[in-house]
């Protein structure tokens, strides 16, 4: 009998899908008849909820954003009426949810780690609210019998911070379908992103994609812009995506004499279109757990320059795949991409050794068989 698998997952993305939505979405709708999936999430409409009722999901939206008693009892009713076989939660805060409710109900219980427990960049108030989540997850965190990590970075710190026995920690990077992002880079849905950003048919793009954080390092990036501009007039910085910090990057941009050359174009879906629109992907993050955009970008033959920070250090291979650069250091950024940018040989190689190196490593069908697996050794050890 196929498991019934209840997916948790407590982030408010307004009904929107952001990188761990995504990794929802590419396991469900890949898993074919496998598994019985439902979902417990917090909005009720919007893409993420759409689609995930297209893959067979059956979701149900719960006050997860609540007090945690209100948030708890909800959840309870819904294992009460789903009685399902294994509970995987995708977040902290579905973790402080789910476990206590899971276990009393007799679920075998998966965590995934989709994002690194603690980042280096972190001062002030935001350090602490991070050691405070930190603290309250090991409370807790024991009772899963599975805890999937995206990269080694994570499961390090996992392994560090948390009670979790060795022997119940494992590595499942995340996947992507290539066909899937061909598909969506349709000549017709570039073409209409170009027009959205204003871009000439001769702009030089340089693509940066991620929530609009200090975490993401778009400032990197800004502050690197004048040195390219300077050697290459026609790059274009697109930045896709929202955020708190869209204001003072607005401003830097100004202060920098860079706004003219920058497109700061809000959350896209799908976002493939607009790398297709790239010349060179760039990935400046002060701290990443995975780097799911640069997997991406490599599937769809982009050449790509990422902070050696976290997985992303584990998703290219300097030199071969790409490049691995110091983040936080502009000068190092606007070196790199100015030697792309003016030496298009320099990157030639990348592209075939980073669609071999996705092949081989993020597809998806490899990525969904690990995780059934996990499912299907936790059914099996009752």
């Amino acid at each position: 009998m196929r498991p019934r698998v209840l997916l948790v997952d407590a982030a408010d993305t307004r009904g929107l899908i952001y990188g761990a939505q995504q990794v929802i979405l590419d396991l469900v709708s890949s898993s074919g008849e496998a598994v019985a999936w439902a979902a417990a999430t917090v909005n009720a409409e919007g893409p993420y909820p759409a689609a995930l009722r297209a893959a067979g999901v059956a979701g149900h939206a719960l006050p997860l954003r609540a007090r945690l008693p209100v948030a708890r009892r909800a959840l309870r009713a819904l294992l009460a009426a789903q009685r399902p076989d294994v509970v995987h939660v995708h977040d902290l805060r579905a973790g402080a949810i789910a476990r206590g409710p899971a276990a009393a109900a007799g679920c075998r219980q998966v965590t995934s780690y989709h994002e690194l427990l603690y980042y280096d960049h972190l001062r002030g108030a935001a350090r602490l609210r991070r050691r405070l989540q930190v603290l309250a997850e090991a409370r807790s965190a024991a009772l899963a019998d599975r805890a999937i990590c995206v990269s080694q970075a994570v499961a390090a710190q996992v392994q560090r911070l948390l009670p979790l026995p060795p022997e119940r920690l494992l590595v499942v990077p995340n996947g992507v379908q290539p066909a899937r992002l061909q598909a969506a880079a349709s000549p017709a849905a570039v073409s209409a992103a170009r027009t959205a950003a204003g871009l000439s048919d001769s702009a030089r793009v340089v693509l940066c994609v991620g929530s609009l954080t200090a975490r993401k390092g778009q400032a990197t990036l800004l502050q690197a812009a004048p040195a390219v501009l300077a050697a290459v007039p026609a790059t274009r910085f697109v930045l896709v995506g929202d955020g708190p910090d869209r204001p003072a990057l607005t401003a830097l941009a100004t202060r920098l004499g860079v706004l003219p050359a920058c497109r700061f174009v809000g959350f896209r879906t799908p976002v493939a279109p607009w790398m297709a629109l790239a010349e060179v992907v760039a990935v400046p993050s002060r701290g990443e757990a995975f780097g799911l955009v640069a997997v991406e970008a490599l599937a769809l033959g982009r050449p790509v320059l990422a902070a050696a920070t976290g997985g992303l250090a584990e998703v290219l291979v300097d030199g071969e795949s790409g490049r691995l650069l110091p983040p936080a250091q502009p000068a190092a950024w606007a070196a790199a991409l100015g030697e792309v940018l003016t030496q298009p040989g320099c990157a030639a190689g990348w592209v075939a050794a980073g669609q071999a190196r996705v092949a081989a490593l993020f597809a998806q069908p490899r990525v969904t068989a690990a995780v059934l697996a996990v499912y299907a050794a936790l059914g099996s050890s009752r």
